[in-house]
C-alpha cells in the first residue's frame, strides 16, 4: 500500500534485505518523482542492467513507434528501464527495477533532452554522452539528429553552443531541410522517415525549429554596441 503525502510504501518490500543500502520503504530506487512502475511502450525503451553498486550496463533497445499511437502510456518520450538482479540470499535471482520517462519537445531528437548513454560514465560536468541509436519518429525529428550531430562534429557543446559561430551551417542546413518538410505538408508530400503523408504536428515542429534557428543567426548578425573608453577624456 503506498501513501502519496510521504511518497512511500506503508509496507515491506519483500526484496529488501536483498538491498540493505536502500530503505525497505523506498519506492523505485528512492525516485519518487521520476521513477514509475509502469514498463513503458513509449516512442523507445531504453533497457539498462545496474547492480546494487550502481554500476550500469546496456542490454536492448525497442521501438514502439510500429504501434497504433506510436507510442504508449507514459506518453511521447523514452523509457529508461532500470534492471536489477539480486545475486544472493533466498530471493536470488529475482529482479528489482523502475522505470524514469524522459520527453523532448518533439520526438526523440528535437529539444534539449536528447538521449544519453546512463550506463556510461559522465563527464566533470555531470553529463552523459548522447545516444543516437533510436530511430526518429518522423521527417522533423531525423532532422534534428542530423542538426546535432553536425554539432558533435564540430564540437559545440551547451545551450550557449547555439550562438557559436561554428554553429551557423548546422543552423542553416537545418532551416533549409525544414523548409522542404513545410513545403511537403503543404503539397501532400511523403514523409522521409515515416513514409506516410507529412503531417501537421510534424510541420509545426519543423516551423518551430526553423523559426528558432533563424532567430539565433538574426541575433549573431546584428552588430555589437561599440564599448566607450570612460579612462579617457571626452570618452
Amino acid at each position: 500500500m503506498h501513501d502519496p503525502r510521504i511518497g512511500r510504501f506503508l509496507s515491506i518490500d519483500p526484496l529488501a534485505p536483498d538491498y540493505p543500502h536502500n530503505s525497505p520503504y523506498a519506492f523505485s530506487e528512492n525516485r519518487v518523482i521520476d521513477g514509475v512502475e509502469l514498463e513503458g511502450l513509449e516512442y523507445h525503451t531504453i533497457h539498462i542492467k545496474q547492480d546494487i553498486n550502481g554500476n550500469r550496463s546496456f542490454m536492448k533497445k525497442v521501438s514502439h513507434t510500429d504501434t497504433e499511437k506510436g507510442y504508449g502510456p507514459l506518453g511521447k518520450g523514452v523509457a529508461y528501464k532500470y534492471h536489477t538482479v539480486v545475486q544472493s540470499g533466498k530471493n536470488k535471482g529475482k529482479e528489482s527495477g523502475y522505470t524514469i520517462m524522459k520527453k523532448n519537445m518533439h520526438g526523440v531528437y528535437q529539444g534539449p533532452n536528447n538521449p544519453k548513454k546512463y550506463w556510461e560514465k559522465p563527464n566533470d560536468e555531470g553529463e552523459y554522452p548522447d545516444y543516437y541509436g533510436l530511430d526518429p519518429i518522423d521527417e522533423t525529428d531525423a532532422n534534428a539528429k542530423q542538426h546535432d550531430l553536425d554539432y558533435d562534429k564540430e564540437g559545440i557543446l551547451g545551450a550557449g553552443g547555439v550562438l557559436d559561430p561554428k554553429s551557423t551551417k548546422a543552423n542553416e542546413d537545418y532551416i533549409d531541410r525544414a523548409n522542404e518538410t513545410i513545403n511537403k505538408y503543404e503539397s501532400g508530400g511523403t514523409d522521409n522517415v515515416t513514409g506516410k503523408k507529412v503531417t501537421e504536428e510534424t510541420k509545426k515542429a519543423a516551423s518551430f525549429g526553423k523559426g528558432a534557428f533563424k532567430m539565433v543567426e538574426t541575433m549573431k548578425s546584428k552588430p555589437k554596441p561599440l564599448k566607450r573608453d570612460f579612462t579617457k577624456k571626452g570618452g
